[in-house]
């Protein structure tokens, strides 16, 4: 009895659908009865270039159990499905050998790898092969440089979330999620509790699968909602589809993602004001601890690497509750509504800034031109983007400090269905968190007015809003 392995791949499926895998398939097992083979084991790597280099999780699964002599026959739609790459095919032609295999069968035909000639003809296949992915490469490539010079989006691929699937106009449910998605991000909220949204609302991406962290993390970066046109890593001019969130927006996005890559927030957050107070006698932050006979107490960082003082803490639940209702009054006050509605000072603000950053990354251009030219040595082409550098990242600083105010409007001026939700079970710390950094500065903790005095005096807890 022959004992067969089924591997199929499919490039790319737009659909999400996996017919593509789903027919190669049938086709194979067909092969298989008709032979009288015996199926073993089916391996498959759906949406996936055998020409990219990327990691194929069925391909690998597939080489190790033929390595562990699991199956004396592979099973193919075509050759080319296997790699189109001549490097990995030595490696798998070497390692099918070795592994004593007796049959490689494709629904086109059969090749007998013992037999030079048939090995040569494989050879030359995936030469080919190559070749093919590569010219292809390049035609999508320079496709694409031409689309992205008339303010075109990017074309082939999946139909991006949003967007209808030529890209040039909105499929406004999902815009609308991820407008709520972007606010939400910009304004502190994690991105994991923002997916745990997503999958309670039912949204899922394009494909109809569920979100990944990183999936969502890429989208929520990507110039494409803001209406920019992105080429090799730059942002080369705006699109001529609809944007669904503005340039500050994405700036500001970019801004806290590259700031979560230095400092990178707490995954499993248990306080709720954490990062939040400031000790009132020395200035430097609280940090959470745990007491022994149960309970928590925020503490100015006693730790020897660190400048705090040591010498000041609060309980943890009695502040955590006075902040929080102290938040949801503010939210629920009509100036604060009358303040988030008027946007047009930091909103002129934020496009002198743009401006800014735009001037700021043309003379890094004229440098680097300058540089090419012989006008400037290396030394001063170093040091003059050392400079810029600074200045955009002071710039982009601001950028993202300047508005927090569209994550908010939803949530004021309706005290009783905000109370609400602060107290739904689905309701997370982080969540609840980022909605008190959009309206807080800070919190400073001050002395307790009588020694030792184990009674809480809200007079210690000075909230020190936003502007």
């Amino acid at each position: 009895m022959v004992h067969a392995a089924i591997y199929t791949r499919l490039s790319v499926d737009k659909d999400g659908d996996g017919l593509g895998v789903g027919r190669q398939l049938e086709d194979c097992r067909a092969l298989a009865r008709n032979r009288g083979w015996r199926v073993v084991a089916e391996f498959e790597d759906n949406d996936v270039s055998a020409y990219s280099g990327k990691e194929r999780p069925g391909y690998r699964q597939m080489l190790a159990r033929m390595d562990a002599g699991e199956f004396n026959a592979i099973i193919l739609y075509n050759q080319d499905r296997l790699t189109r790459r001549p490097r990995e095919f030595e490696d798998f032609a070497e390692r099918f050998q070795a592994a004593k295999v007796q049959h490689f069968a494709t629904c086109s035909g059969d090749l007998d790898f013992a037999q030079g000639d048939n090995l040569l003809t494989a050879r030359i296949f995936a030469a080919a092969a190559a070749h093919q992915s590569d010219a292809a490469s390049r035609r999508i490539k320079r496709k694409n440089d031409e689309r992205a010079a008339k303010g075109l989006p990017h074309a082939g691929g999946r139909r991006a979330f949003g967007y209808t699937s030529d890209g040039l106009e909105l499929v406004e449910v999902e815009a609308a999620a991820f407008r709520r998605a972007a606010e939400r991000y910009i304004a502190g909220e994690p991105v994991v509790s923002i997916l745990r949204t997503f999958e309670d609302e039912g949204i899922h991406t394009t494909t109809g699968a569920a979100w990944r962290l990183g999936t969502l993390t890429k989208m929520l970066a990507s110039p494409r909602y803001a209406a920019l046109v992105q080429r090799h890593g730059e942002i080369i001019g705006e699109g001529v589809w609809p944007a669904i969130i503005t340039r500050h927006q994405h700036e500001q996005i970019i801004a806290r993602r590259n700031r979560d890559r230095i400092v990178r927030p707490r995954a499993n957050r248990t306080h709720l004001l954490t990062g939040l107070l400031r000790c009132g006698r020395c200035g430097h932050m609280m940090v959470s601890q745990s007491l022994p006979k149960g309970g928590s107490i925020y503490r100015c960082n006693p730790a020897p690497d660190t400048p705090g003082c040591g010498g000041m803490s609060i309980r943890a639940h009695l502040v955590e509750d006075l902040i929080a209702r102290a938040v949801l009054t503010r939210l629920d006050t009509p100036q604060l509504l009358t303040d988030v509605t008027d946007t047009s000072a930091e909103e002129a603000e934020a496009r002198e800034l743009e401006a800014v950053l735009t001037d700021l990354r043309r003379r890094q251009d004229d440098l680097t031109d300058m540089f090419i030219q012989g006008q400037i040595e290396r030394h001063q082409l170093a040091r003059g983007n050392a400079q810029i550098a600074d200045q955009i990242e002071a710039t982009t600083r601001r950028l993202a400090t300047l508005t927090t105010q569209p994550a908010l409007r939803s949530l004021i001026g309706d005290a009783e269905s905000l109370a609400d939700l602060w107290n739904d079970p689905d309701m997370t710390i982080q969540r609840q968190n980022a909605i008190i950094r959009a309206v807080l500065e800070h919190v400073t903790i001050h002395e307790a007015g009588k020694k030792g005095g184990s009674r809480f005096d809200p007079r210690r807890v000075e909230p020190i809003w936003r502007a």
